[in-house]
């Protein structure tokens, strides 16, 4: 119902926040991460996108531990609504817009490299699956299924993004250590 819908939209809202203050932050490294690419400084490369996703898994964590603490009780008070019952599907939100934040960074490495048709192939993947399960998961769990859809999905993305960039590095010989 819409009123549900409203539910689920305010707290989806603070997802988006993390993929923003990352793009802040990582959107400058990214012209030093395509330099590092094609003067063949791999090391360097390693160590910026290292930092990039050790960064977000940081934020991830932050907003993970304010959000439950007082992300429902300053939603409730912003928006007039009792989410009280929402701190699981608020958390479950949350841990995906890390894993947002994530792909956004790999899918930039992916542009890096020029491959930017897996990244295609790995969104229609994620909607296919996304289109079988969805459904049920609202309909037996309500918001927190919706959320654990979401915060699927945002992890199934980041886990191929990040799996075609090893295989793809493993394949031009870079040491991935």
């Amino acid at each position: 119902d819409y009123s549900t819908q409203a539910s689920y939209n305010i707290l989806f809202m603070p997802t988006a926040v993390i993929n923003m203050f990352n793009m802040f932050i990582s959107v400058p490294f990214y012209t030093k991460l395509a330099q590092f690419w094609q003067s063949d400084d791999k090391s360097a490369f390693l160590q910026i996108l290292y930092k990039r996703v050790r960064f977000v898994a940081a934020l991830t964590v932050v907003f993970l531990l304010g959000g439950t603490v007082v992300g429902i009780p300053v939603l409730s008070w912003l928006y007039n609504v009792d989410l009280s019952s929402c701190r699981l599907a608020f958390a479950i939100l949350l841990l995906g817009g890390g894993f947002y934040g994530v792909s956004s960074i790999l899918t930039y490495v992916i542009t890096v490299f020029r491959k930017q048709r897996i990244i295609l192939y790995i969104y229609l993947i994620c909607a296919a699956v996304s289109q079988l399960t969805a459904g049920s998961l609202v309909k037996g769990f309500g918001i927190t299924g919706a959320a654990v859809s979401y915060t699927a999905s945002m992890a199934v993305i980041s886990l191929g993004l990040a799996f075609y960039i090893f295989c793809y590095l493993k394949k031009t010989t870079v040491r991935l250590t």
